[in-house]
Order: C-alpha cells, then sequence, then structure tokens
C-alpha cells in the first residue's frame, strides 16, 4: 500500500496576490500536483492544509475573512488521480485535512488536541490501517505543547498496538538537536519512546522536506525535514521517499513524503 503525506499549503490558493488582495485558487498549483500524484500512483494520500473556502476579502479593518466562495473541489481532484474515495476531518478549518483512498475509509473524525487552534485527524480504513495526520500551528503553541498533543493522540490511540497504524503530516518540528530555531525538540523523542518507528527521515539522510524551490532558504526558513511518518510495529516499511519532482516546486512549500507499506 503506497501512502503520501503532503502539506499543499493553504489548498491550492494563488500566492501570487499581496496578503491583503483577494486570494484565489491556483489552476497551476492544482494540475502539478495532480502530475506528481498520478506519477507516484498512491493508494492512499492525506493532504493537509486542505482549505476548504478558497477566496479570502478583505474587511474595513484591511483583514481577512472566509468567503464562502469558490473552493477546491477534493472529490474531483482525488478521482482525477484513480482515488475514487475521499474522506474531510476539520475540513472548513484554515489548516483542515483531506483524504484520498482506492479503498473505502470506514470513520474520519476531528480530534480536539490539548492546545492550539489546530484539530488533529484521524482516518480509519477497517481491519486495513489506521492513519492520524496532526499539522500543529508553528507559532500557536510551545514545542512542549506539542508533545503533550503527541501524547493525547498516540497515548489515548487503541488502534496503534493492535493494528497497523501510520501518524504523519507536517509536524513542524525536527528531529536534530538543538533544533535550527534553538528549541529542544521533544516529538520525536516521545513518538521514538512509544515504540513508533521512523519511517522517512532515517531512511532519505541528506534530504529535507522544507523548503522546496517555492520560497528562498533563509535564517528563518532553513533547509529542514519538518514532515514525518511514524509508523507501528505492525507496519512492515517496503520503500520510503521524500519526493522532489520539479513539478512539486510549483505546488507548495513542503515536499510530499510517500511511504509504501504492507500489514506484517
Amino acid at each position: 500500500m503506497k501512502i503520501v503525506f503532503w502539506n499543499i499549503l493553504f489548498g491550492f490558493w494563488d500566492m501570487s496576490p499581496t496578503r491583503y488582495g483577494i486570494i484565489k485558487f491556483s489552476k497551476h498549483r492544482y494540475d502539478n500536483a495532480i502530475k506528481v500524484l498520478t506519477a507516484i500512483n498512491p493508494d492512499i494520500v492525506v493532504l493537509s492544509e486542505a482549505q476548504w473556502y478558497q477566496q479570502w476579502i478583505p474587511d474595513e479593518n484591511n483583514e481577512l475573512k472566509r468567503n464562502m466562495g469558490p473552493y477546491t473541489d477534493y472529490t474531483a481532484f482525488f478521482k482525477s488521480i484513480g482515488l475514487d474515495y475521499c474522506s474531510f476531518a476539520n475540513e472548513q478549518h484554515e489548516w483542515g485535512y483531506a483524504v484520498g483512498s482506492k479503498i473505502p475509509c470506514d470513520g474520519a473524525f476531528k480530534v480536539r488536541v490539548p492546545h492550539g487552534e489546530n484539530a488533529a485527524g484521524r482516518f480509519v480504513f477497517k481491519d486495513r490501517i489506521v492513519i492520524d495526520t496532526y499539522h500543529p500551528n508553528p507559532v500557536d503553541i510551545t514545542e512542549t505543547q506539542k508533545m503533550e498533543c503527541f501524547r493525547y493522540l498516540v497515548g489515548g490511540s487503541p488502534y496503534n498496538e493492535n493494528i497497523p497504524y501510520l501518524i504523519g503530516g507536517d509536524f513542524n518540528t525536527v528531529s536534530v538537536d538543538p533544533a535550527p530555531w534553538g528549541y529542544k525538540p521533544e516529538v520525536i523523542p516521545f513518538l521514538k519512546s512509544k515504540g513508533l518507528i521512523d519511517l522517512i527521515t532515517e531512511h532519505n539522510p541528506g534530504l529535507t522536506s522544507f523548503p522546496t524551490n517555492m520560497i528562498p532558504v533563509s535564517s528563518a526558513n532553513p533547509k529542514v525535514s519538518l514532515d514525518h511518518v511514524y509508523g507501528n510495529k505492525q507496519i512492515k516499511l517496503l520503500n520510503s521517499q521524500i519526493i522532489q519532482f520539479p513539478e512539486c516546486d510549483e505546488v507548495s512549500d513542503h515536499y510530499p513524503l510517500l511511504v509504501e507499506v504492507e500489514k506484517i
């Protein structure tokens, strides 16, 4: 089973206008995402920052407001790459989750974590695999609070010991200590302490998931791996990649992660 995790950066917005302009859907980014995923041919795709409503307009105070206007049709997006089933968790939140799959999803749940404004998503494929995904806001909570959110997800899940379990996405944290921004990483050591296995970083030495060539590298945005996938011991890893096709640079500031796994 080939599974992709990808932060698609504000749901295929056109990123060219200024912050206070009208932000619209970008067909260019959308079409390049289809090219990337078609080439990968995944069984499941987990998108974060899957913005539902695609148009924001400034109010009288020049602050952006969500407009119930044009939105990405994720169902059509997934069908175009051969994924007939579409599920959502937290879809009307700014940083929601959309999942496309070749097999039916038996349950998609928004999981409210202890800290921050962003919820997590849980997708249950009965008797096959359970996938958690969580994208904490990098400025909304501390590293310790992120770790407590992951503790809530992983420690409170009955799935991670009984059937194949993955937790993945843009965690907005790194495994190197100290982190480039000066904090001591806590999330990754915690996940490993729970017996979860790194399926990406340790298998792709020298490669990073952020940033793509969409944005310049700087001291504020050094080349790091903010995106991770961890699995339990019911998972057998067959293949693991940080996908760095040229088209990825046209889609997002994050590269997609691919894991190919089977049940032990």
